[in-house]
């Protein structure tokens, strides 16, 4: 059997700052903004949350066009073909990512096994049981406890903003990934 990877979805599978500036773009042709609906919603931008939203403003056919009529094109491609042939060299994938159940509508072409969580914390402890050999994640702080935990764990660098910390050796592209998970299982 290969060998065991995780990936977390957004910001290193998922362009997700692209996907929430197309929303931002769809909304304000709607007369409205994510700010108006993500309004009472306190800390992560919960996709479950959104829809929701969406669903009482425009009703449900709008609502999934809105959220996910384009939600493919902010698919990493490269990551995308990388996971297929890591599966097919017989590497069990999964992506380990906080959300609910319309966090999964994003990836569903990914090649993966799809485990959601509801906190960093709880994605370190999962990547931790399933004995995942390697993970990938956008944020500094989820590296530093998956690497507490003695799992190996790089940082996504190439979707990062200003907002969030980059590490002494984080990644900034998905080739330098390829490279390493490519030789991981030899």
């Amino acid at each position: 059997m290969g060998v065991k990877i995780g990936f977390d979805l957004d910001r290193v599978l998922f362009d997700t700052n692209s996907y929430f500036r197309e929303l931002e773009r769809a909304l304000n042709e709607k007369g409205t903004s994510l700010e108006v609906v993500f309004a009472g919603n306190y800390g992560r931008k919960d996709l479950d949350f959104l829809y929701g939203s969406l669903v009482e403003m425009f009703g449900k056919e709008e609502a999934e066009r809105i959220a996910f009529g384009n939600v493919g094109r902010f698919i990493n491609r490269e990551l995308a073909s990388l996971m297929g042939e890591l599966r097919e060299r017989g590497d069990r994938i999964y992506i380990i990512t906080v959300g609910g159940r319309h966090q999964k509508r994003k990836a569903e072409e990914l090649p993966a096994r799809f485990v959601l969580v509801k906190s960093d914390y709880e994605k370190a402890e999962r990547a931790a049981s399933l004995r995942v050999s390697l993970f990938v994640d956008d944020k500094a702080s989820v590296v530093e406890e998956m690497r507490a935990r003695g799992i190996s764990a790089v940082q996504a660098a190439w979707y990062l903003d200003e907002t969030r910390p980059r590490m002494p050796d984080a990644l900034s592209s998905p080739g330098g990934l390829r490279k390493l998970l490519l030789n991981l299982g030899k």
